[in-house]
């Protein structure tokens, strides 16, 4: 017979199973639509069966419960779930579900505030026409990586085709790096927790975790010093080459600054390479190595375009070291008729953007930029400023709120 839920919140010292220990634990049972029936600190193991065990991260934090009863139970992960709820979050912490779904979350209240709030939001989830009106999530201390990662979309680094479990995997390494939680042991114990949940390869998602936020590091104008440090500390952690971040970064302080930050450049007379980006324009990438990849990327946003993470008819060129390419964004190219261009191609297109339209001239960017830094968003001390933080500039003028304003707090070099 099906009894219900039974609702996970854990505290631990650390990430790994091995090396560290649980500090408090709560479990909250539930009805069949998420109602809460009774709070406890550590149930009776008889009166789990029957039951499904939920919680986000739930199949990483049962480990360290133990226990043959909690082993053997079906699982219902809400990070893995929110996806379908919530597809436009850009991060999927607890915190950031409950917020968007309009269910009070208290961080201090421990393992029980964590178990309280997971019930809400599984409530939620399960009878959406109920859930409240969103209300943002409240502010919280972090550092220049964790607010780095506050507003990196991981879906974009996932790409099309991932799964659930990988979604999660993702999540649950991006926490770790912003809460400072990563050591070897860590590293080790989230990998044996990838295998177990059938995440066949994680050193895949942490070849596209590291070059994202050394990017938004470069773009956001913090790439100095402790954050380069930090940066390079993570990828070794992560089993991904150092060398590569510290290629990108130098690259990024020098050529590539100097190459795309210089405002826009009219076309020479006689320019040969058809139409030209104009910014804003969404721009793809498929294939090539990682790091030369990252670099075109991160020359792209500099540039002012937008990068995405999959083809469809409003994207201006896909960016391929093939004519035809056979990746599914390679299909999509086909039957969208985007343009595919080389590499080499682009950069003289990245070099070459032009703007799109008056509005963007209407004030100074050095005005823009400096709206931009005290509402929160990542924007570099030079260069072109991104399509998104002009629409929200000129939003926030004809109704005089900071619309669009990003999560993370203002980073200044």
């Amino acid at each position: 017979m099906e009894l219900g839920f039974a609702v996970l919140g854990v505290r631990t010292t650390g990430w790994s199973v091995a090396d560290d220990r649980m500090t408090d634990m709560a479990v909250v049972f539930t009805d069949t639509y998420g109602s809460v029936e009774e709070e406890f600190a550590a149930p009776p193991a008889d009166r789990l069966a029957g039951r499904t065990l939920a919680g986000h991260h739930v199949a990483f934090w049962r480990r360290f419960v133990g226990g043959r009863a909690w082993l053997e139970m079906p699982v219902l992960c809400t990070c893995e779930a929110s996806p379908a709820h919530q597809p436009h979050l850009v991060r999927r912490r607890l915190r950031d579900c409950c917020a968007a779904a309009g269910v009070a979350y208290d961080a201090t209240a421990g393992a029980l505030g964590d178990a309280r709030a997971t019930a809400g939001l599984l409530r939620a989830y399960l009878r959406p026409a109920d859930t409240p009106p969103a209300r943002p999530a409240e502010p919280v201390p972090c550092g220049v990586l964790a607010a780095l990662l506050g507003n990196l979309p991981l879906d974009d680094i996932l790409g099309p085709g991932a799964t659930p479990a990988e979604g999660g995997y993702l999540e649950l390494v991006a926490q770790a790096v912003e809460e400072g939680g990563l050591g070897r042991s860590a590293v080790a114990g989230l990998v044996e927790h990838a295998r177990a949940i059938g995440v066949e390869r994680p050193d895949r998602l942490h070849r596209g975790l590291v070059p994202a936020l050394a990017r938004a590091a470069v773009a956001g104008g913090v790439a100095a010093g402790a954050v380069r440090n930090e940066l390079v500390t993570v990828a070794e952690l992560l089993g991904v080459p150092p060398g590569g971040v510290k290629a990108l970064l130098a690259e990024a302080d020098g050529e590539l600054i100097d190459a795309y930050g210089r405002g826009f450049r009219p076309l020479p007379p006689d320019w040969p390479y058809g139409e030209p980006l104009r910014a804003g324009q969404a721009v793809a990438f498929t294939g090539g190595e990682p790091y030369r990849r990252s670099r075109l990327e991160l020359a792209a946003q500099l540039a002012g375009l937008r990068v995405v993470n999959s083809v469809s008819a409003g994207t201006a060129v896909l960016v391929s070291g093939h004519p035809r390419p056979r990746s599914p964004k390679g299909m999509a190219a086909q039957r969208a008729g985007t343009r595919v261009v080389t590499p080499k191609l682009f950069e003289k297109l990245a070099a070459h953007v032009q703007p799109d339209g008056p509005a963007r001239t209407a004030v100074t960017s050095a005005t823009i930029r400096a709206w931009a830094r005290a509402h929160g968003h990542l924007v570099a001390p030079r260069g072109r400023l991104p399509r998104h933080v002009h629409d929200a500039f000129r939003a926030a003028q004809q109704d005089g709120r900071p619309r669009g304003a990003a999560v993370p707090p203002t980073l200044s070099p």
